[in-house]
């Protein structure tokens, strides 16, 4: 691993295996989580609506509609991409792998998280310790030295999905 570059290789068996795992461990919490909740509000909302038809409006009917929107709108904002991006990612037959020199290194004590770490490379835009990677977190950051050279199996070339860091 002495020089820099990025190359398309094969996804590993066990990144693949790890991805396809995290589909179906996403899928069985929506399941058991999400949508319960959801049919109940539907519920709710459509008892609503016969009510005003039935006997007219009241306040607990908006509060209801309102918050049934606004779970509409959370859950195709943030949810449902989540969702189809893992899917995505389950199906994937090559990733990145780029060879590159560590810049510089900065710590940073977040109160809720503990230390976080910026990497900071010349190829790549700065990892982030507590959103870039992925899968496999077996990566210890206290050991990252400066100059030194790791290798970034990403699922996209500007690094925002990375699989593993390898030192």
């Amino acid at each position: 691993m002495d020089h820099m570059g990025i190359e398309i290789l094969p996804i590993a068996f066990e990144e693949l295996q790890r991805l396809r795992s995290r589909v179906l461990v996403l899928r069985f919490i929506g399941m058991l989580f999400i949508c319960p909740l959801y049919l109940i509000l539907v519920y709710y909302v459509i008892s609503s609506l016969i009510e005003i038809v039935g006997s007219g409006f009241e306040p607990a009917h908006l509060f209801i509609m309102v918050i049934f929107v606004l779970l509409n709108y959370l859950i195709v904002k943030y949810v449902l991409p989540f969702y189809r991006t893992a899917a995505e990612d389950s199906k994937l037959k090559t990733k990145y792998v780029i060879r590159t020199r560590i810049v510089k290194i900065e710590e940073e004590l977040v109160s809720d998280m503990g230390m976080r770490y910026i990497v900071y490379t010349d190829i790549t835009p700065p990892i982030i310790s507590t959103q870039n990677v992925l899968l496999f977190k077996n990566v210890d950051y206290s050991k990252l030295v400066q100059g030194r050279m790791i290798e970034i199996h990403a699922i996209d070339r500007q690094c925002k999905r990375i699989l593993a860091i390898q030192i």
